[in-house]
């Protein structure tokens, strides 16, 4: 990667989303979304003659280079957080760290050699499935789903500037879907439904939609195996945990219980 294209593609993007935020005066977010829209070609009656012509010259700049995949993940990686500042909405951690995304991508480089459909079961800005996209040398199908709708635009028009095609559930991960995957994955967040851990609702749900040489990977808390619902999940849990890698503790805030 060429970090002085991510910084010039960050700065041309952050240069049209600013434009349009003196215009609109709308959240960063939103005007990310849709500086990054109008980048993809998408038409868009809101906007004034004066504005559009301004953003015309930043893509203009911004297209004098070529931008691998992870060069345009990155940049938007950097957006996103300043603009996750800014709405004061969603917390910072809530895309996965590259480090954690090159981990997941490592796993199942090293796993297949061929076509393959993943899914995300937590998309969020759609950081994890992008990242593992970029690096994956052979075709993908990819699918994500996300109840936020906000976070849904963030993940669609970013797949989009790298070129990644990406289908998108706006539901809860919960809700039913019916496709065949081969490999599922998720930044499982720790917390209780109705007495039930929710990772653990997840886990047993998705192993429907794996395909016969189907695997999941997920990230989740430490004490996943230290809840009071343990022993049930046990004997419900139809598949096979193959390894249980644990991340150091230097990679999490102090506060976190680690995970792996």
């Amino acid at each position: 990667m060429d970090t002085k294209k991510i910084d010039f593609y960050y700065d041309c993007l952050d240069e049209a989303t600013m434009l349009i935020y003196e215009e609109k005066k709308k959240d960063y977010l939103s005007c990310l979304i849709t500086a990054s829209e109008y980048f993809l070609g998408y038409e868009n009656e809101k906007l004034s003659f004066e504005l559009m012509k301004k953003l015309d010259i930043c893509y203009q700049k911004l297209m004098q280079y070529q931008y691998a995949n992870e060069e345009v993940r990155v940049a938007l990686q950097l957006l996103i957080i300043k603009g996750f500042k800014h709405l004061q909405k969603y917390p910072l951690d809530l895309m996965t760290p590259d480090s954690i995304s090159y981990l997941f991508a490592n796993i199942i480089n090293n796993l297949y050699e061929d076509e393959l459909t993943i899914l995300d079961v937590a998309l969020g800005t759609g950081n994890l499935i992008n990242t593992i996209s970029n690096y994956y040398p052979y075709s993908l199908s990819l699918i994500g789903i996300e109840k936020e709708e906000m976070l849904v635009r963030l993940a669609k028009v970013g797949s989009e500037l790298q070129n990644n095609d990406l289908k998108i559930y706006l539901n809860d991960c919960l809700d039913p879907i019916y496709d065949k995957v081969d490999v599922v994955i998720g930044d499982l967040d720790s917390y209780e439904i109705d007495n039930h851990y929710f990772p653990y609702l997840v886990v047993n749900k998705y192993l429907h939609n794996l395909s016969e040489r189907g695997i999941f990977i997920y990230l989740i808390a430490n004490d996943f195996f230290l809840k009071p619902q343990t022993l049930e999940f046990k004997n419900q849990f139809p598949g096979t945990l193959l390894g249980l890698i644990v991340l150091p503790e230097t990679m999490f805030a102090k506060k976190d219980t680690g995970k792996s």
